[in-house]
């Protein structure tokens, strides 16, 4: 008979508790930054002990650069099949535009936290995550040069554009949750039509 698989120590066996430890953790790092989240206010967002949260994760750090893996790779991950699938590059935009708004839909806090990370320069993007994020972007980047080449997209600069389309979908999101803008910011819920509209427009011919 062989052996069960080892754990790592500290891992949940349930997955979707761990989930939900990472969800908690990203809302409280979004709201508050990597400096202002203590392990206190973060262990009371998760609904565990100090001792407990330290029992999973090594560390404040330690918790925080996985929260922000598994953020970005939420991300990554269904653009990258959108962009490599079947279709048109036409119909893999809208496919791609379509994944990034359903996730962060979602998943609002995503967009607040991963541009707290890039402006402020923090412990992700300055250690092992910005090969991760350079990645991400340049996965996109090509997507779009391969389709000015194809002659499906307008001729421009292929990092230029990327940098757009990010600009487009994070800002609505990462502002969602601010009080004195909920009179002009946009119906999360519309975002989908409208972020379409926007990046074809920055694309198509």
């Amino acid at each position: 008979m062989t052996d069960a698989p080892r754990r790592r120590p500290g891992r949940p066996k349930d997955p979707a508790r761990r989930a939900a430890m990472l969800q908690a953790a990203r809302m409280a790092f979004a709201e508050n930054g990597y400096a202002g989240a203590s392990l206190a206010s973060l262990a009371e967002r998760i609904g565990l002990t100090k001792a407990a949260v330290l029992h999973h994760f090594a560390s404040k750090d330690a918790l925080y650069k996985e929260v922000l893996a598994v953020t970005l790779q939420s991300l990554i991950e269904p653009v990258t099949a959108a962009a490599l699938g079947p279709g048109s590059y036409v119909d893999r935009l809208d496919r791609l535009t379509a994944a990034i708004v359903s996730e962060l839909s979602e998943h609002p806090a995503s967009a607040k936290l991963l541009i707290r990370e890039i402006l402020g320069r923090g412990p992700f993007i300055e250690g092992e995550g910005g090969q991760a994020v350079r990645a991400g972007i340049g996965a996109i980047a090509s997507f779009f040069d391969a389709g000015m080449r194809e002659g499906a997209f307008i001729q421009q600069d292929a990092t230029q554009l990327t940098w757009s389309v990010i600009g487009v979908h994070l800002l609505s999101f990462a502002a969602n949750d601010v009080d004195a803008l909920q009179p002009v910011l946009p119906d999360v819920h519309g975002r989908r039509e409208a972020a379409l509209r926007h990046v074809r427009s920055m694309t198509l011919a």
